[in-house]
């Protein structure tokens, strides 16, 4: 094969690749709508509008011409194609394989009947969840299943002996993820999270420095959001004039690169939750719009994976937001952002006590270790068991070794072993609590522990590297510019040019090391 074969193969896939990124965009656009502002009578034709298209999408990304163009890339030598094609170039080119192997796998039937089945699970699950009606929902997880098995089952043809039905699945979200490479790490965790969750809890009862009460003061949502806006923009370096932030249900960030999509939920007796939301979003955030530019219409420029991404906004939320340098700045900011509250705490605080904005009171705020029903409100020592949960369910679901049906009383089995929480009978508060089932998105769960894992182990090296002294004072004055220089040269400018061992490797000096992950949790939490 020619060289100039090589480059126009190139060219035509760029330009089909690009086609599909347009239609993707107005597809994730209609997504956050639906999930942030669309009224629920509009939701049957949003589907409809969504499926059609997401088969287009599906139909251009499946031309059989961009099968021939791979293959003109593929049946050329090896040095003919480094010399024709630059490094990002041949990492754009495996990539578009990768996506174009997972896609023709699935028929365009299908595509269609999964995206119109989704959309009424997620429909369903906002009015159903309210109501605490498993009975009526319980038909469309049935449905959403029953989809992720045959999804699974068309996606691993010719692969049968490689993966599992649920690898199949987790491959799309983690790719080379293995169910063993899970169960090990789970197994290291459930194995003294538990204990050590009693113990800290009957530790943190018996502190000196009490729990703040907030509930005697309001934080009016007008501060809150202008709080966020000033965490957001002023710390973070968030970009607004590519992005916003929202209300929703359920926070997360969505929208496309040039448009970022935040989002977080307010409470006014509580201004913590809502702030600490911003920083997690906001991390993600940062990730969308740091990815390389030239390339967004490319899969290169994608993020590397589902917990890659988790991993920088947990980086930003638990290793900065909840370290002790960040909360003396919060601490600030807060006094700042509420003065009427501020004023009262202080005068309710008992003699000797700190004020509840005090970065010590913040500290047991958020470093509070608090077994309880709710994933999203879960500490950071409870949230790894709520994800355990959840992956043993789903891929049971997949393998057929447990029934829809079953999974109430599962969840509240489990939900008693792991964290001594009662989820009998409250179904919204129980399985119905995440979005992600209505959503089809069975294999995702696991990647949130994995970008746990992948935090620690990046903001190990970015203590290693700008040293210790140097990031505790960045954080305590807000000034980031460093760690963010870090990650954009380590993290974000790679999108997924190179696989998640080799950006690991790369960014740190060493492969997937769990072992940072246990070893944070096991120093924050003591007894």
């Amino acid at each position: 094969m020619s060289r100039v074969g090589i480059r126009d193969a190139y060219k035509a896939l760029h330009a089909a690749f690009t086609a599909v990124s347009h239609i993707n965009h107005a597809v994730s656009m209609l997504e956050w709508d639906a999930m942030a502002m669309m009224p629920p009578g509009a939701a049957d034709a949003r589907g409809d509008a969504k499926a059609a298209l997401q088969t287009m999408s599906h139909e251009r990304l499946t031309d059989v011409k961009v099968g021939h163009h791979l293959s003109v890339i593929a049946a050329s030598s090896g040095e003919d194609v480094s010399t024709e094609l630059s490094f990002e170039e041949r990492a754009n080119v495996r990539e578009m394989r990768r996506t174009y192997d997972l896609a023709t796998k699935l028929t365009p039937e299908f595509v269609t009947r999964q995206s119109v089945t989704v959309s009424k699970a997620e429909q369903a699950w906002r009015s159903m969840r309210k109501a605490n009606d498993w009975a009526s929902f319980a038909p469309h997880v049935k449905a959403v299943v029953d989809l992720a098995r045959e999804e699974a089952e068309q996606l691993r043809a010719g692969r049968e002996s490689e993966l599992t039905l649920y690898e199949t699945l987790l491959d799309k979200y983690e790719p080379g993820l293995k169910e063993h490479d899970l169960d090990n790490l789970f197994a290291r965790l459930v194995g003294w999270i538990p204990a050590r969750i009693k113990e800290v809890t009957a530790s943190q009862a018996a502190s000196p420095v009490p729990l703040p009460d907030f509930t005697t003061v309001r934080f009016p949502i007008s501060q809150q959001a202008a709080l966020g806006q000033r965490m957001a923009g002023d710390v973070l370096k968030f970009d607004f004039n590519q992005g916003r932030i929202d209300v929703s249900a359920h926070p997360f960030c969505g929208g496309v690169p040039t448009d970022v999509r935040l989002t977080t939920r307010y409470d006014e007796r509580d201004f913590t939750q809502s702030l600490m939301g911003v920083v997690h979003e906001g991390g993600h955030g940062l990730y969308e719009q740091n990815r390389p530019r030239a390339w967004l219409t490319q899969p290169a420029s994608a993020p590397r994976s589902m917990g890659i991404h988790e991993s920088q906004s947990l980086l930003h939320e638990m290793y900065i937001g909840r370290s002790s340098p960040f909360l003396k700045l919060v601490s600030r900011m807060a006094i700042d952002s509420f003065p009427e509250a501020a004023a009262a705490l202080e005068a309710q605080k008992p003699p000797g006590r700190p004020s509840a904005l005090a970065p010590e009171s913040l500290r047991r705020v958020y470093h509070a270790v608090k077994p309880g029903k709710i994933r999203v409100d879960a500490d950071e020592l409870c949230y790894p068991l709520h994800v355990y949960l959840r992956y043993d369910i789903e891929r049971r679901l997949l393998s057929g070794t447990l029934d829809v049906a079953d999974i109430p009383a599962e969840w509240d089995r489990k939900m008693r072993e792991l964290l001594g929480v009662d989820t009998a009978g409250d179904f919204k508060d129980g399985p119905m609590q995440d979005i992600h089932w209505p959503l089809g998105l069975i294999g995702y769960f696991p990647t949130y522990t994995m970008g746990a894992a992948y935090a620690a182990q990046l903001f190990h090296a970015i203590r290693r590297d700008l040293g210790d002294a140097t990031v505790d004072a960045a954080m305590e004055a807000g000034e980031l510019g460093d760690i963010a220089t870090w990650l954009r040269e380590r993290v974000w400018s790679k999108g997924s040019m190179l696989s998640t061992a080799d950006l690991l490797k790369s960014a740190t000096g060493e492969g997937f090391n769990p072992a940072y992950y246990e070893a944070h949790l096991r120093t924050r939490y003591q007894p």
